[in-house]
Order: C-alpha cells, then sequence, then structure tokens
C-alpha cells in the first residue's frame, strides 16, 4: 500500500462506525482531501487529539482509493484553546467553514493555507472576554474573509465603483455581482446598500496583514456591517449557506 505524508488543518471530523471518525483535511500538498482515523472515539486513543477540529499536524496516510487511513501523526499545534472562548471558536468556526465550502476539493493552494494558519494563530493571541475581544476576533474573521476571496479569484473593489470605475459621489451600494461597491448611477438589482464608512473599512482591513491587525483601530459598527456584506458576496460566489455565521 502506498504511504504519503501530508501537513494538514482538520476542517471537519464525523463520527464513522463504532470507534472511527472521517476527517476532513486542508493540506498544504494535496489541498483538501478526507481520510479515516481508526479507534480514536476510545478513551485512551493515541490520535484522538490530531481527530479534532482546527488540529494542525503532519499527517501519516495510507492507502489508494479516496479515502485513506491516518497511520501516523506528529501534532504541531493543535489550536484546543479556541474552544474554551466563545468568541474565537466563533470566528475559528468560520474560517474552517469557509474553506470547506469556498476551496475546490484536492487543489493545493500554499497562499491560502499559510492564510489558515495565522489566522488561527492571531486568534490564539488574542485576549479572551472581557474589553475589544470580541470586536479583535470579528476584524480577524474579517481580514480573512476578504483574503480568502481575493485569493479565491474575488477581490472586493470599495475605493472605486467596481462597475464603472469612477469616484463616488454621494450613495453607494455594493453590487454583489460585480464583487464591489457600485455608484447610484451602476448598482443594480442585485446589490445591497452599503456605508462609506463600511467601504473604508473593508479597505483597511483587507489590506493589511493578518500579524498587523491590531494596529487598527477600525468602529466595531462598521465592522459588522463589512462582515455581513462578506457573508452575502461569500455565499453568492461559492453557491452556500455558511452557517456559522447565520
Amino acid at each position: 500500500m502506498s504511504e504519503i505524508k501530508v501537513r494538514g488543518i482538520v476542517l471537519k471530523a464525523s463520527d464513522y462506525k463504532d470507534n472511527d471518525k472521517i476527517i476532513r483535511l486542508y493540506t498544504l500538498e494535496q489541498g483538501k482531501i478526507n481520510a479515516v482515523m481508526r479507534g480514536v472515539k476510545k478513551a485512551k486513543a493515541k490520535m484522538k487529539i490530531p481527530a479534532q477540529v482546527f488540529c494542525f499536524s503532519e499527517y501519516v496516510l495510507t492507502g489508494s482509493g479516496d479515502l485513506p487511513v491516518v497511520t501516523g501523526c506528529a501534532v504541531e499545534e493543535s489550536f484546543f484553546s479556541l474552544c474554551a472562548d466563545p468568541d474565537k471558536f466563533a470566528a475559528a468556526a468560520a474560517v474552517v467553514e469557509l474553506v470547506d465550502k469556498a476551496v475546490p476539493a484536492a487543489e493545493s493552494n500554499p497562499q491560502i493555507f499559510v492564510l489558515v494558519l495565522k489566522t488561527l494563530n492571531e486568534l490564539l493571541k488574542l485576549p479572551s472576554a472581557g474589553g475589544s475581544a470580541y470586536e479583535r476576533c470579528r476584524l480577524t474573521l474579517l481580514n480573512f474573509m476578504l483574503k480568502l476571496l481575493g485569493l479565491c479569484g474575488f477581490k472586493v473593489k470599495t475605493e472605486k465603483c467596481g462597475i464603472c470605475g469612477g469616484a463616488f459621489y454621494g450613495a453607494r451600494a455594493f453590487d454583489i455581482s460585480a464583487g464591489g461597491a457600485a455608484c447610484k448611477r451602476c448598482a443594480g438589482y442585485n446589490s445591497v446598500p452599503v456605508s462609506a464608512l463600511c467601504c473604508g473599512i473593508m479597505a483597511a482591513a483587507g489590506n493589511c496583514d493578518t500579524d498587523r491587525l491590531n494596529t487598527l483601530i477600525l468602529d466595531a459598527a462598521g465592522v459588522e456591517e463589512a462582515l455581513n456584506i462578506c457573508k452575502i458576496l461569500a455565499e453568492s460566489v461559492f453557491e452556500c449557506r455558511l452557517l456559522s455565521m447565520a
């Protein structure tokens, strides 16, 4: 039987048979793949942690079919503590759901892989509860969504009209079909109202490096508006429903 090693992040884990799980990995080498982890539901299973969502490990896969078996692994970062904070967990859940639903199967993209790791690491570093913790989690998720859309070929345009390229004067809308802000003259039927503040926040968040988000101070209501716009756009272009952001 063939054996390969991949570095991957667990996007999803489902019960399989009595003691097994099927995990969906987003890997650096092969993109999104499924694999079986045997016996991991047992109390003393050695590979219980790498069968959990968010875990980043090197996995040894054995088998040549569509469902190889994990026969070994070395955990690099479990991201376990994300599950203990509701705000971090909600943002991380949205990250892995987006990758699961937006990225085609078995299509490697190192830039997206690195983006996912950087985003989970950034969430891990954020303070837990209190103060601006919730706002920082939401900003980190917005940054991820904008960058993922760009890497998938749907870079959000907000500084000028995404249809005619002209400057904005007065009211504007976000045209889902055009994937960006549109002036009042160009906005079509598939558009939603958007504020100038929201457009500015999307430009700032989308152009900022993930590990420098702490340098941004952005209006919380504007971030929420931007997240809602990104959710509508992502659900349209990827033809899915994002349950973690419902």
